[in-house]
């Protein structure tokens, strides 16, 4: 199955890449010498010229995300007694419970 990895700015200043992963090679989808695009022109082009085994253009551009798009909306965040901070400011330390004297039982913090 090939997977769309959006890349967006991590390599290049003000870009928007991303490459394609292919989980039955556990590697990413080599085209001309390289794994990132710019663009789909960029897709297409290194697509047009290489030779062999390659995954079809079709699928491979379908793939391909808007990079406003930043998919489904997070879930709410559920407040839980037993993991958040008294006042409701945060989640306790890495989301442990809290032991019977009222810390947290990853670190001992009071967590208030």
């Amino acid at each position: 199955m090939i997977r769309y990895v959006h890349i967006g700015d991590q390599i290049e200043e003000d870009a928007n890449q991303f490459a394609f992963y292919d989980t039955r090679l556990c590697s990413f989808v080599h085209l001309l010498d390289t794994t990132v695009f710019d663009n789909e022109a960029d897709l297409r082009e290194a697509w047009k010229h290489e030779p062999g085994d390659k995954p079809e253009l079709d699928r491979l551009v379908g793939l391909i995300r808007d990079p406003d798009d930043q998919g489904p909306s997070p879930a709410p965040v559920v407040r839980n007694p037993d993991f958040d901070r008294k006042d409701g400011s945060s989640r306790c330390c890495n989301n442990e419970k809290r032991t019977s004297n009222g810390g947290c039982a990853s670190c001992g913090d009071s967590c208030f």
